[in-house]
Formats: C-alpha cells, sequence, structure tokens
C-alpha cells in the first residue's frame, strides 16, 4: 500500500474553534481601533498614563513627549511658546515681534535666517495652524510647565488690550478727542496689540489736532518737521508746533522757544521771544516733554537771561494725570521724537540769524506779530 500523505490542519481546528464570522472580525477590529486610541491620547496627555504602561515607563514617555512637543512650538530667537506665530521665508516659524527686531537691526537691507545664517527676505506670513494647535495643547494639558504659564499669561494680557483697543476705537470713531490722540500713539508705536501704521497714526493725530488736542497739535508738527510717514512739510510742521504751543504744549513750547533763541525753521532770532516761551513751559498744562529738553530751556535762561525763574519741574501729580490718560504720549512717547527733533535743531544751529527769504515772509511775520498773545 502507498504512503498516506500528511495533512496539515489549521490549529483552531485543532482546538476546536470555528473560523470568525464578518460580525466578530469587526468587533476586534473596533477593539484595535480603541486601543489604538487610547495609546495616542496617552501620548496627548501625559498626565493620564496608559493602563498597558507601568508607571515608571509612562512617566518616562510623557516628558519624552512633553519636551518634544514644546520644542515644536517655541520661538529660536525668544525661546518662548508662540503668541503670534509667523512663517519666514527660511520656511522657520518665529514670533513676529522678536524677528520683526531681527530684520530691524539687519544692514544694508539684507537679512539672514536666525537659525541657518543664510540669507532670505523680509516677508512674513501669519501661521494660523500653529497658532491653533498650540491653544488645543495647552488646554488639553498635553503641554505643560513654566513655558505655559508665561504663555497664558501673555495671552491674558493680549485679550485684555484687544478689548481696550476695541473700546477706543469705538470712542475715537465717536469723536472723543482724547481717544482720537490715544489711538494716534497707539498705531505710532505698536501699542495695545497693533501693528505699527504710520498712516493710521497721523490720520488720527491730526484729527485729534483740528479739534485742539494740544499734545496732538505737537506729534503732528512734528511728523511734519521730520516727514514721518507723510511728505516733510517744514512750513506746517512749524504752524502745527506753533499752535499747540498757545494750547499748552510744554514740549511745542520748547519746541518754539528754541527756535526763537537761534532763529531756526524762519523764526527770527529774538531772545525776548524765546524767553516768553521758556517761561511758559512752567505754566503749560499739558506736561508732555521730557527732562532734557526743559533741561536745555534751563540753561540757556541762565546764560541769556540771569535771574529768571527756571522753568520748575512739573508737578508729580501732573504727569501721573497724564499718563492715565493717554498710557505714555506725554512723557516717555515724546522722549525719542525730541531726541531726533534736537539733533536737527542743534545740526542746523547759526552762529547769526538767516536773513528773511524775500519770498517766505508770511510765516516769519506770523510769529512774530503772535508771540506775545499767548
Amino acid at each position: 500500500m502507498g504512503t498516506l500523505a500528511t495533512i496539515r490542519v489549521p490549529r483552531r481546528v485543532q482546538q476546536g474553534k470555528r473560523a470568525q464570522t464578518p460580525e466578530e472580525r469587526a468587533a476586534a477590529l473596533a477593539r484595535m481601533a480603541a486601543a489604538s486610541k487610547r495609546k495616542a491620547e496617552a501620548q496627548l496627555h501625559p498626565c493620564e498614563p496608559s493602563d498597558d504602561d507601568d508607571e515608571e515607563g509612562g512617566t518616562k514617555r510623557a516628558r519624552r513627549v512633553v519636551k518634544g512637543l514644546e520644542e515644536e512650538f517655541v520661538c529660536p530667537i525668544a525661546q518662548e511658546l508662540f503668541i503670534d506665530p509667523v512663517t519666514a521665508e527660511d520656511g522657520r516659524v518665529y514670533e513676529r515681534e522678536k524677528i520683526a527686531r531681527w530684520f530691524q537691526e539687519c544692514e544694508d537691507d539684507q537679512s539672514s535666517s536666525p537659525v541657518t545664517n543664510e540669507p532670505m527676505g523680509f516677508q512674513l506670513f501669519p501661521a494660523h495652524l500653529v497658532r491653533s494647535t498650540l491653544a488645543r495643547l495647552v488646554e488639553g494639558g498635553a503641554i505643560v510647565g513654566p513655558l505655559v504659564d508665561t504663555w497664558k499669561a501673555a495671552m491674558a494680557k493680549k485679550e485684555e488690550e484687544r478689548k481696550k483697543l476695541g473700546a477706543l476705537k469705538q470712542r475715537a470713531e465717536a469723536g472723543e478727542v482724547e481717544a482720537m490722540a490715544e489711538l494716534g500713539v497707539s498705531y505710532d508705536k505698536g501699542w495695545l496689540g497693533l501693528q505699527t501704521d504710520g498712516a493710521q497714526a497721523f490720520n488720527w493725530s491730526i484729527r485729534a489736532a483740528q479739534e485742539g488736542h494740544a499734545t496732538a497739535s505737537c506729534r503732528t508738527g512734528i511728523m511734519f518737521l521730520k516727514g514721518k510717514s507723510i511728505p516733510r512739510n517744514e512750513r506746517r510742521g512749524c504752524e502745527f508746533m506753533f499752535s499747540a504751543a498757545v494750547l499748552g504744549s510744554e514740549h511745542a513750547c520748547e519746541f518754539v522757544g528754541y527756535c526763537y533763541a537761534f532763529g531756526l525753521h524762519e523764526y527770527p532770532n529774538d531772545a525776548e521771544a524765546a524767553r516768553f516761551w521758556f517761561l511758559k513751559m512752567a505754566r503749560c498744562k499739558h506736561k508732555d516733554s521730557v527732562e532734557n529738553t526743559r533741561e536745555r530751556a534751563r540753561k540757556w535762561l541762565q546764560r541769556n537771561a540771569p535771574g529768571s525763574p527756571n522753568p520748575p519741574d512739573p508737578d508729580a501729580s501732573d504727569l501721573e494725570e497724564e499718563e492715565e490718560e493717554v498710557s505714555t504720549p506725554e512723557a516717555s512717547d515724546q522722549e525719542e521724537e525730541e531726541e531726533q527733533a534736537s539733533e536737527e535743531e542743534e545740526e542746523e544751529e547759526p552762529d547769526e540769524a538767516p536773513e528773511q527769504a524775500a519770498d517766505t515772509p508770511s510765516l516769519r511775520a506770523r510769529m512774530n506779530r503772535g508771540w506775545m498773545a499767548a
């Protein structure tokens, strides 16, 4: 007789088990999917380790996951979690404020990547997905620690600024002069979460100036004199500065006095008029200047008008009141502009008063006639 061939019987048949039905296979797949989901959640939520892991192993895995997530959402420059992330031309994500400052420090209109040091352009693109993903991870507890605490504080501040800005715009658009002036400063300095916008800064400043706001008139004058966000116009700049001085802007009074002292910007060289405006600084309602301009006025009075009372320091309560009204446009906000304006004036300072141009008598005559009326 021939030998019988060996037949291999499947194990489940050997054990008396039947094949799975389609419903049973579907249930098994569902159980596998649920297990995979639990593992994924354990990675995203390290504070809730998986039941499949022992305590020590789960803790180590959680630490690795948290560290990896943080590194993905940390600005390479600031080393903090993103608040306003943007994508640069090198393909990397940065905090907007930090990369903008990096660009400002570049020379000759050439920029390089803060990470690779390779040349790159200045374009920035909002990284909306990065911001929304980070918010979800923080809210879900996937990222924890000091960086998250700092992020939460920054986001709370940003939300507060957003509400303040909304209220400020509403007041300004309703015609409130003080709000117009403050909004102009905010656009100029990038306060309340705004991007700096010279055109908006000028528009709101000149609107407030036209309504008789002294400091806004002074700021508008400086913009015209320096050509800041608008074409330079010395005549209009001087007119706004003179108007601001008449309205009681301390900074504008110092400017007008200095112009009279040295015959700058078509003002006649007139020591009596200079003395009048320097002394008027002490009586100004709007203490919007800075200490070095006050010191400059004191020194001129000491040299040219011995025995004259020096303009006193502004009363502390007045400064606090102005800061409460407009944050800092009346004090620290003017410091940068004053330093630049004073540099321009010192460069132009002549040994003798310039001769009056035959075709520009109107501004000089108007200033010469009007200072005593103030």
